[in-house]
């Protein structure tokens, strides 16, 4: 079994090279055009996301446990020196390392500082 528009692409243009995905210009998975259709790393996919606005982040994630205004408080509280990150990980029912990550914005790096 392979996928349609890897198939498609196989047919317009040759083997997909070793390591390569089949990726969307058009961002419709089911899409079979091959001038639609072009082969880059797993990294070109990602970034292909980022760039398109394609990126789950804050809200949207689905296995989000804290919310950005959650975040944006935690931020605030933190700056103040007001924030005991064991107690907020408790209470958020979160890690400690996910406080930290989120207040010192190894996460949620798309929320500015105010």
């Amino acid at each position: 079994m392979e996928r349609a528009h890897r198939v498609s692409y196989r047919l317009a243009y040759g083997e997909i090279p070793a390591g390569e995905a089949v990726l969307h210009r058009c961002d419709v998975r089911r899409c079979v055009r091959p001038d639609h259709l072009f082969t880059g790393t797993n990294a070109d996919n990602q970034a292909d996301k980022v760039a398109k606005g394609r990126q789950l982040r804050g809200n949207t994630a689905p296995n989000a446990k804290l919310s950005e205004a959650e975040v944006g408080e935690l931020r605030r509280l933190h700056a103040t020196g007001m924030l005991n990150m064991t107690g907020a990980a408790r209470h958020h029912g979160v890690s400690v390392a996910a406080i930290s990550n989120a207040v010192h914005g190894k996460s949620w790096k798309h929320l500015t500082s105010d």
